[in-house]
């Protein structure tokens, strides 16, 4: 190790000698120039800068640039055609929409209800330009009949156009008033069904009688009056109150027998105590209920012979 550095040494002193003799040999053969002398400087004063504080400064305006003007073109150069400015383009109308009525016959009304009077109508086929639609969207309104706008129910009519075109009506009329109801007439009593009878009232037959007495001759017969019915009771009344009655009998009898006012019979009443005034006759059956309908007759003066009939 020591022998190496030995070596690496001389080797090193070596190489500056031979390097120092080509030095040499230049600063020999070289003419030496002519020194000048030398101006010594003046000592100069150097200030120290100050470093400003920037945020007492006012912010600083860049100038702007004015705006650099175009070379004119010469009069070799041609000049540019320019460019032609496109023209803008025309927007297409949106179509109209239209409605066709598809009712057979359609009321055209004053507003959006059935409950509004109807101005017009329409037949299917017809063709109107809808001009708008209420909140629902279930009546139409239209132009025109006699130069008015009006209203059409959406279920009666086809729309052609788009539906999303047609606005809400500008003016909607506001609807009619509600009529009041008419106060209910109370209904009036009916009648009570007349009661079905069996014998029908065939009439009374006043006859003068110079005898003291009322004398009621009671005919219960069939239509034909070849029957007599036997079994019913004729009551007669004054006032309401009961003044005499009597059973009818199978047997016809005759009164009068051989003269002109001869009558047949098969009941027989005499009242004796009496006065003039009306008389009611009723018909009952075996159970007393009424077998036909009240006869009434008038005593008066010699009047006093009554020829009263049932029949059935």
């Amino acid at each position: 190790m020591h022998n190496r550095i030995i070596r690496l040494a001389t080797l090193l002193v070596i190489a500056a000698l031979a390097l120092l003799g080509c030095s040499l040999t230049d600063l020999v053969g070289r003419q030496q120039p002519t020194a000048t002398p030398t101006r010594t400087p003046q000592p100069t004063f150097t200030p120290t800068p100050v470093t400003p504080d920037l945020s007492e400064l006012p912010p600083v305006v860049q100038p702007t640039s004015p705006p650099v003007a175009e070379e004119p073109a010469s009069a070799d150069q041609p000049a540019s055609e320019p460019s032609p400015t496109p023209e803008p383009a025309t927007p297409t109308p949106a179509a109209t929409p239209f409605l066709v009525i598809t009712g057979d016959v359609v009321n055209l009304r004053g507003g959006p209800g059935a409950n509004y009077p109807a101005i017009g109508k329409a037949q299917a086929g017809q063709t109107f330009a809808v001009t708008g639609k209420n909140e629902a969207g279930d009546w139409w309104q239209a132009c025109c009949i006699d130069e008015q706008l009006f209203w059409v129910a959406a279920q009666f009519t086809r729309l052609e156009g788009p539906a999303e075109a047609v606005q809400l009506a500008e003016r909607i009329p506001p609807p009619p008033p509600t009529p009041r109801p008419r106060p209910t007439e109370a209904p009036q009593p009916t009648a009570p069904p007349a009661p079905q009878y069996a014998f029908s009232a065939a009439g009374v037959e006043s006859r003068i009688n110079t005898n003291p007495i009322v004398t009621v001759w009671g005919r219960v017969f069939n239509q034909a009056r070849t029957q007599a019915f036997e079994g019913y009771t004729i009551r007669i009344l004054r006032g309401g109150s009961e003044v005499q009655k009597a059973v009818t009998s199978a047997i016809i009898s005759r009164g009068d027998p051989g003269l002109a006012s001869e009558f047949i019979y098969n009941a027989k009443i005499e009242i004796r105590d009496f006065s003039d005034g009306p008389y009611v006759a009723q018909l009952l059956d075996g159970n007393g209920q009424p077998a036909g309908p009240d006869q009434q007759f008038q005593v008066a003066g010699d009047i006093r012979t009554f020829l009263i009939t049932w029949t059935k």
